[in-house]
Order: C-alpha cells, then structure tokens, then sequence
C-alpha cells in the first residue's frame, strides 16, 4: 500500500481545472508494491520520496523493473508537472507497470492536453483491473468533447457500467454519451435510471430537461430542469435558461439565470446579468431591470451605445406603471435614478 506521503503526492496530481473530475480524483485502490531495495538509495527513494535519493538510485546498475520503479518514485518525489518526465522510460524498463501508465496520463494532463492522457488511463486500468471503477472519469474526460474518441466513448462507459452498475454517476454520464450520439431513447432510459438510485442527480436531470425541452410531446421538463438547476454549471445554465426564454417560461428562466450569476466568474456574471434585465422586462418586472442597466452603465459606460435604450425602454416602462390609473388628468411622473435603488 502507498504511504500517506505518497497517497498525498498522487492526489495532487489533479491538475486539469477544466475537467469536472479527473481519474485521480481519489487514490486508486491499490498500485504494485515496490521490490526490494537494493541499496539505501533506492530504499530512500521509494519509501521516503526523497528526490535526491532518486537521482542518486537511478545512477545504479539495477534489474529494469526496479529502475522502472526508482523513475516512477523520482516522479512522483519531484515538483508537480515537472518538464523532466521519466515516465516514459519507466514504461519502456516495465510495460507492465499499471502505475507508470497512470502517472503518465496525469503528467499529460499537466499540459492540458486530455485527449492525450486518455489512453495511458485505459491502459493502466487493463493492467490493473482494480481500477476498472476509474472508467467512469475516463468516460467523463470523453464527454468534454474528444473527436478521437468516437470509436471508443461508448465502449469505455459500457466497461464502466459493468464494474458500477448502480453508480448515478456511471448511469447519467453514459446518458450522456448516449445523448451525444443522438441515441437519445437509450439516453433517457440511463438518465431516468440514475434519477431512481438518485433523485436529486442534477447531471440526469438536465440530461432529461434537454430531451423534454426538444420533444414536447413526452411530457413536462419543468420538474427535471428544476432539480437540475442547483448542480450544474454556469455555462450549461446560460443555455437552460436561453432555452426557457424561447418557451416563454420566463419564471424559470429567472431561476436559471440568478442561480448562474451566484456562481459565474467575473465576464459571465455581467453577461448573465443582462440576460436577466431582458427576462425582467419579460415579466412586467422593469424596476428590477432598470436597476441592472442602471449598475452596468455605471461600471462601463463604454457600452452605452448598445444598452442605453434597452435601459431608457425600462425606465419608460417604470413610469408606465406609476401613472394612475383612473384619474387621467393627473400628471405623468418623472422616473429619476434615485427611485431604482431599494429602499
């Protein structure tokens, strides 16, 4: 079993910030145990991850898969994505050595290049079959968007089925890739699926808000979007609550679009910002609207060209809806600024 300097070092391996998981999102289960040190070097190197007992290992004349190894601990010993990568000499000493692949992969990630990584992860889980539970990041890497993996995104979920049958994660990402292959009766069978194991599965639901906001005619998306809402991401809630606003579900809409900016960065909170002034106006809501434009003009008053009417057409419907009603002799009224702020 790894020390607990090891299980540390390895975990932080995750690197790729744009993945929503990575195969080393946990320690895998267990990894080859090293053979018997040769010297104290080696000894140092693998049980302490001492680097520069890795440096000095790696000089001796030793059998290939304790060289394999000393090469995977110096890794493993060095700083985090380090450009000096021993990995794939270790690979070439010991071409069975599950964690070397592992690692590998990981130290692609390092560069961002996920496509790459991916089939060092699937050969160390072959090697490895305790690490078939791991197929489920793979799959979840492949669902990002990978062109290469076409031929094999399906068959890396079905692996992944097999070793988590019940797994809500395993259900709704295979949906997913199901979804993405237009194989869309099979998607929603798997979506429907994790929801039961896992009815507040946010991934599952949006699986099947998508399909019910595309097909009418299957029933109500609003209960799947609602419980989606919560848990996905910023950009997938910029495109829900898009969607909502072509349907003229604006209520919801709304939902989507505060619950986006709670979470969006700094560029996609404005934008959401402004999306939800338009579904204000949408909903007869102008004061709130007008605040919105009124705060972003403020900060950027570059953009007046492109926003001042969508503001002035707010303000105007303010003071639409503060004129009285009956008595139309009364005076109209003058929206000022001050008024938008709350009291």
């Amino acid at each position: 079993m790894w020390s607990p300097r090891q299980t540390t070092l390895i975990g932080l391996f995750i690197f790729f910030v744009a993945a929503p998981t990575s195969i080393a999102q946990s320690t895998p289960p267990s990894a080859p145990k090293p053979a018997a040190a040769a010297s104290d070097a080696v000894r140092a190197c693998v049980e302490q991850l001492d680097f520069s007992s890795c440096e000095r290992a790696e000089k001796l004349r030793l059998p290939p898969k304790e060289k394999a190894e000393v090469l995977i601990y110096k890794y493993s010993a060095g700083p985090l994505c380090s450009s000096e990568v021993p990995l794939d000499k270790a690979i070439k000493l010991d071409p069975q050595n599950a964690l070397a692949y592992f690692l590998k992969a990981e130290a692609i990630l390092c560069t961002g290049d996920r496509y790459a990584a991916i089939p060092f992860y699937i050969k160390a889980i072959e090697l490895n079959p305790e690490w078939k539970p791991h197929y489920v990041d793979v799959g979840l890497l492949m669902n990002l968007g990978c062109p290469a993996c076409d031929s094999i995104v399906l068959k890396t979920w079905q692996l992944a089925l097999e070793s988590a049958p019940d797994d809500p994660r395993v259900l709704a990402g295979y949906g997913n890739a199901l979804l993405a292959q237009k194989k869309t009766p099979e998607a929603q069978a798997m979506f429907r699926k994790a929801l039961e194991r896992n009815p507040s599965d946010a991934v599952a639901a949006f699986g099947l808000c998508q399909i019910y906001l595309g097909s009418p005619s299957l029933g109500s998306y609003r209960p799947f979007c609602e419980t989606a809402i919560p848990g996905i991401s910023d950009s997938e809630l910029g495109s829900l609550a898009y969607q909502l606003e072509q349907k003229k579900d604006y209520s919801l809409a709304e939902t989507a679009y505060r619950r986006a900016i709670t979470i969006s960065t700094r560029d996609a909170r404005k934008s959401n910002r402004l999306n939800l002034a338009a579904v204000f106006l949408y909903e007869n809501k102008a004061k709130e609207a007008a605040k919105i434009y009124q705060d972003y003009l403020a900060t950027n008053p570059g953009d007046a060209g492109a926003w001042m009417d969508p503001y002035a057409n707010a303000l105007e419907q303010v003071a639409k809806s503060k004129k009285p009603k009956r008595n139309i002799s009364a005076p109209s009224t003058c929206i000022t600024s001050a008024e938008l702020s709350p009291a």
